[in-house]
């Protein structure tokens, strides 16, 4: 078992970092297809944290709830990774453009999600704080 795990973690992490998503053709006519809505998103915290661990969602021009996006893993520098519990998918924020090597926040989506990744962005989205 213990070899199994091993070997699942290790091939999933090479493809993770060998085959990008945004290497793949598709990636170019996503970007195309990001749409820009405006969100209100209040940070929340679950009881027993001392800290923000998730988000609540709302539709700005709606007012409509969207469902809440929890934290799963940041490192606070490069990356954060959600879940939204509204579909069950995950989200993964990279604070800037990526590059060759994956994010600690890609590596443990790609131990955490089976499914196909879409990449998403806008080309204006430039502002870093």
């Amino acid at each position: 078992m213990t070899m199994w795990l091993l070997f699942f973690f290790l091939s999933t992490t090479v493809d993770a970092t060998t085959n990008p998503p945004w290497n793949k053709s598709e990636y170019e006519t996503m970007q195309n297809l990001t749409n820009i809505m405006d969100l209100y998103l209040t940070l929340k915290k679950d009881d027993g944290y001392d800290v923000y661990n998730y988000m609540n969602l709302e539709d700005a021009e709606e007012a409509e709830d969207l469902g809440a996006m929890h934290l799963v893993y940041t490192d606070y520098t490069v990356c954060s990774l959600f879940y939204y519990d509204k579909t069950g998918d995950y989200e993964l924020w990279l604070y800037n453009k990526p590059d060759e090597v994956a994010s600690p926040c890609e590596l443990l989506l790609a131990l955490l999600w089976d499914k196909s990744t879409h990449v998403y962005y806008t080309k204006n989205c430039t502002d870093i704080k």
